[in-house]
């Protein structure tokens, strides 16, 4: 079921249906039903490459696979430790100068679905510390 294409699925829907749509509108349809369950259920698991820390980097790109967007990030883990998730309002409100003091890093936000954002600014370098799931 999973390399199946929307339009294979149109027989499967049409009985269902009160209307009789075209097939392109039906098509959609199930797009998008496809679209909101993987975003709302996190059905969909994805791993991206382990990334390297480097020291006063604080963003660091997702690259989901093609086709996908980033639906929410499950964890981030920092040399296997486990990062708090924060909003950016916490950080601010808790840890002035967060983006440009470099210090131990603990927690992680997003603004948006692109890339993770840590938090304080990373003090050190090291290969293949940040490790992360996402749903798409």
């Amino acid at each position: 079921m999973a390399n199946t294409l929307y339009a294979d699925l149109i027989d499967e829907v049409l009985p269902h249906l009160a209307a009789d749509p075209s097939d392109p509108v039906t098509e959609l349809a199930i797009k998008r039903s496809v679209i909101e369950f993987c975003k709302d259920s996190w059905v969909w698991r994805f791993i991206p490459d382990v990334q390297d820390l480097s020291s006063g980097v604080n963003e660091y790109d997702l690259d989901p696979p093609a086709g996908a967007d980033v639906s929410a990030i499950i964890d981030v883990q920092l040399d296997n430790v486990p990062l708090k998730p924060r909003t950016v309002a916490w950080l601010n409100e808790h840890i002035p100068g967060w983006k440009t003091v470099p210090a131990a890093v603990k927690y992680y936000t997003q603004v948006d679905t692109a890339q993770i954002i840590l938090a304080p600014l990373p003090d050190y370098n090291q290969s293949a510390a940040i490790s992360m799931s996402a749903a798409l």
